[in-house]
């Protein structure tokens, strides 16, 4: 008998993908392709060390001594199954993870195993995955054929820590990238939960039954309820279930009807398309997907949501909502769970007794926290059960309530608690009872608050979402509180339970009010003398806050500006509408002229051209420098998402400002948009001339003019000259590295390899766009990104990739309008449509794509027009005469509706593929 591998292991898990249907289809033949399938795994990992320690049905766990016998005996095994085993390829997906884990009676278990078997499941058939624990092991010792792919940070179910996850590639495995089936969505995750979930067992159940027969769940109930917890419980719990995405969209902080789908499209990765109702892109971007979206704190939304859910679930046949609200949406169809609150015993129950209801538990597990020697005794179960009762059993009341235990007994608590409860029943009756009773315990925090926290926290409720501690701070604190006030207020408001301490993306500590406190300390607000200075030093914070990002974005840090907004983007926007609702013009341009770089490099297009509407309207009195800057970020905005006509007339009523201001710097980068802006209108020498006396002036400040040498390459390439293209580029590049600029990098190297790909020089084309792409990625500039999967489709046509096109085709139509130039989503349609199997379909997609280039006022690149030629020659040969016919149907559809074919074709096509490759 061999060694069992011991100390240090390296766990491999494997699983049949899609074996459940093949049983219950073809039992007989599935039998057989099992047996070779168990035959060939096991000969792969026992010769290579490794040792089989567990099986359950299509499943193996195996050990080994170390993770290069692991990679090797799993890449063994699934080169062994690319030949059928029987009548069937069966797919199989492999995860490796190592670390120390416990051995007893030859089986092991613990957390490392754990772990190994969710990395495992996060995968699908064919995929080989790795975790960072493995990847960092292997790092010196990875075969020359092989590469590990980082597919990022993912949480998995159950599990507290998130993973990062490496797929292997191998010459002779599928290098298909799928999204994991982890606990994200594109850009959000959902979030951990600090404290454990205690009971709600009857619940869970009952909410996964209604989930499992209808397509929309509301869950209502009073304020504190729980509502949450359980929606992200039960999502949690069904993950498996909606394998194509589980997103959590949170409502709380959105104060205008309009921004609902606004939210809904950035948690998808949707962006805004001109002409377009951001809905229709919603609703492309889930498709026929099998996904769960959960729509928390609708309550004072109830008329947008219900009208965007109705629409959602009516255009997306396999994708479910579960919506969190005090009240329900009101739409047919709608599953009503009303979350009750937690059981409390009646009468006098001895402790053991006491524990089998939920809201002792709760209060139990919560007093832990604070003391973790505490108990439910005979001395103190009667208190605590009539604490309980009197709270009617909501989780946030119980919650508040256990924080006191820090200076008060159970006993204390409950008679102060019944002195709160008689003072408000003697007040107004005229809102519900529930409300009534939450409102009675936050009335009893906040009267336990002395006059210095009780101003700090009506002051804090301000904030829309977390906050640091910088902004509490400057907006908290003023006369008569100062900056070390504000920290000790904010300490023992977090130890009271009043706020919510949280890490920020940089590790520093971040403060949230729970949303019904901070709705309660913001009444507070609006009855006292201090509400408009609090909004108007909230509104000056975020202005200096804005200009500081600008500052960072033009000294090079473009990626953690990019973060630092996004993490304050719901009190950047709360500060723009009470400023220009106020009438704060001077505030609203600050924040608007700063933040404006940092929504066009995040594809924000829309958001930041409404903003600069609004501010248009008011007219307000700016100094010119303030005016020059406004009107940079609105000409940019406009003239690149949908007019860059009037974009252009924008930038330079801002070039005739900038000349008399004398600065050079400024100007130079409002010539050079004005330049890129001329280009896209075809005015090819007037564009030149622009960009050129940018460079100019760059070169005379001591600026770098990497980005007006990017913008004459782009021209040139505009143009079809690829070569003077490239030179431009690559002076572009020595100059990002000289100034290492890794913006300018990035664009200098992805668009040097769009001159390559042009020139037919495809392998030194993609070796480039990969590597613009990561310097996107890096920055988390989505509209880099988009373009590169574009062009690296194109190059995986040319090479007779179509299945790697088809997918990164998929990838730019999922978010069609995350692009440099608005055409580029037709330019998409074009290149499916010369892949896509259906010479009808193709033959429409390219009619949508030529009927847009018709009625724009922009010129195409000429690589378009040379692509569309040979696409069109080739569909006319396809389909004779019936060419011009289904080219006409095409030019009269919607973009959504385009979009959506094209979406259906490729899928198509890849299926086909699949099965080609299977028979």
């Amino acid at each position: 008998m061999m060694e069992l591998p011991s100390g240090e292991v390296t766990f491999l898990f494997t699983d049949v993908e899609g074996s459940t249907k093949l049983w219950d289809s073809e039992p007989d033949r599935m039998k057989v392709a099992l047996a070779e399938h168990d035959r060939r795994l096991r000969s792969a990992f026992e010769g290579h060390g490794g040792y089989v320690f567990a099986t359950a049905g299509d499943s193996f766990a195996v050990a080994f001594g170390s993770p290069l016998e692991a990679l090797e005996a799993s890449l063994a095994a699934q080169i062994s199954l690319l030949e059928p085993a029987g009548d069937f390829i069966l797919k199989v997906r492999m995860g490796i993870h190592s670390g120390t884990a416990s051995l007893r009676d030859g089986d092991y278990f613990g957390v490392v195993v754990n772990r190994c078997a969710r990395v495992m499941a996060t995968g699908h058939g064919g995929q080989l995955l790795v975790s960072s624990a493995t990847a960092e092991l292997l790092a010196d010792q990875l075969p020359a054929e092989v590469e590990l792919v980082d597919l990022g940070e993912h949480r998995l179910k159950d599990l507290a820590q998130p993973e990062r996850i490496f797929q292997v590639r191998h010459p002779l495995l599928d290098h298909q990238i799928r999204p994991l089936r982890a606990l994200s969505g594109p850009a959000r995750e959902l979030p951990q939960q600090l404290t454990s979930f205690v009971g709600r067992h009857t619940e869970d159940t009952q909410v996964r039954a209604l989930l499992a027969a209808n397509r929309l769940v509301t869950l209502t109930g009073a304020g504190g309820a729980g509502k949450t917890r359980l929606a992200l419980h039960t999502a949690g719990e069904l993950f498996e279930s909606f394998p194509d995405g589980t997103y959590l969209v949170e409502l709380a902080a959105v104060t205008h009807p309009d921004v609902v789908a606004d939210e809904i499209a950035q948690v998808l990765g949707v962006k805004a398309s001109p002409g377009t109702e951001l809905v229709d892109g919603i609703i492309t971007a889930i498709g026929g997907r099998r996904a769960l979206l959960i729509l928390d704190n609708c309550e004072h939304l109830l008329d947008p949501v219900a009208a965007l859910v109705r629409r959602i679930l009516a255009g997306c046949s396999q994708a479910k909502v579960l919506a969190t609200s005090r009240q329900s949406l009101g739409i047919g169809g709608e599953s009503v769970y009303m979350v009750p609150s937690l059981g409390v015993p009646s009468g006098a129950p001895d402790p053991a007794t006491a524990m089998g209801y939920d809201a002792v538990r709760l209060f139990t597990d919560r007093a832990r926290l604070v003391d973790p020697g505490f108990a439910v005794d005979p001395s103190n179960v009667g208190d605590i059960v009539d604490l309980c009762r009197r709270l009617d059993g909501i989780p946030l009341a119980i919650e508040l309530a256990v924080a006191r235990l820090r200076v008060m007994s159970p006993a204390q608590i409950v008679k102060r608690l019944d002195e709160r409860f008689r003072l408000l029943v003697s007040g107004s009756r005229s809102t519900g009872e529930r409300h009534q009773t939450l409102q009675a315990t936050i009335d009893w925090s906040y009267d336990l608050l002395d006059e210095q926290e009780r101003l700090g926290f009506r002051r804090l409720s301000w904030f829309t979402g977390d906050f640091s501690l910088e902004a509490a701070c400057y907006v908290v604190g003023f006369e008569p509180l100062d900056d070390f006030d504000v920290i000790e207020v904010l300490s023992n408001l977090v130890d009271k339970s009043m706020v919510a301490p949280e890490q920020g993306h940089d590790g520093s500590t971040r403060y949230r009010l729970l949303e019904s406190v901070r709705q309660y300390g913001r009444f507070r607000l609006t009855e006292s003398t201090d509400s408009d200075q609090v909004a108007l030093r909230h509104g000056e914070y975020y202005a200096d806050f804005s200009e500081d990002l600008q500052v960072r974005q033009r000294q090079g840090q473009l990626g953690e500006a990019l973060v630092q907004r996004d993490q304050d983007e719901s009190n950047l926007r709360a500060a723009l509408r009470w400023t220009l609702d106020q009438r704060q013009g001077v505030i609203a341009a600050r924040i608007i002229a700063a933040l404006g770089y940092l929504w066009y490099a995040a594809g924000l297009y829309r958001e930041g051209i409404d903003w600069c509407r609004e501010l248009a309207e008011l007219s307000p009195d700016l100094s010119d420098d303030l005016m020059a800057g406004v009107l940079h970020a609105h000409g940019t905005l406009l003239g690149s998402w949908s007019e860059p006509a009037v974009g252009a007339d924008l930038l330079a009523q801002e070039i005739e400002l900038r000349r008399e201001l004398d600065d050079p710097v400024r100007l130079a980068s409002a010539l050079n948009n004005y330049g890129n802006l001329q280009q896209d209108l075809g005015l090819f020498d007037e564009a030149s001339v622009s960009i050129l006396e940018a460079i100019e002036l760059f070169r005379a400040a001591g600026a770098s003019p990497g980005l007006s040498l990017c913008s004459l390459g782009h021209g040139l390439s505009h143009r079809g000259d690829y070569e003077r293209a490239a030179e431009r580029f690559e002076e572009a590049l020595e100059e990002g590295h000289r100034v290492s600029e890794p913006f300018l990098i990035a664009q200098a190297t992805q668009y040097l390899g769009v001159c390559r790909a042009r020139q037919g020089r495809f392998e030194e084309a993609r070796r480039l766009i990969e590597q613009g792409r990561a310097g996107f990625e890096q920055l988390q500039v989505a509209p880099g990104v988009a373009d590169a999967d574009f062009n690296l489709a194109v190059i995986d046509r040319a090479e007779g990739l179509l299945d790697d096109a088809s997918w990164r085709l998929l990838a730019c139509l999922s978010v069609p309008e995350a692009h440099w130039y608005r055409a580029t989503q037709f330019w998409i349609l074009q290149v499916a449509a010369s892949i896509i199997a259906d010479p009808a379909t193709a033959a429409e997609l390219l009619g949508a794509a030529i009927a847009h280039y018709d009625r724009s006022t922009e010129p195409q690149p000429v690589f378009v027009f040379d692509d569309l030629a040979s696409t069109r020659t080739m569909l006319a040969e396809r389909l004779g005469a019936a060419f011009e016919h289904r080219l006409e149907r095409g030019r009269t559809l919607q973009q959504t509706a385009a979009i959506a074919l094209a979406i259906a074709g490729l899928h198509a096509f890849i299926d086909r593929q699949a099965g080609a490759d299977a028979a």
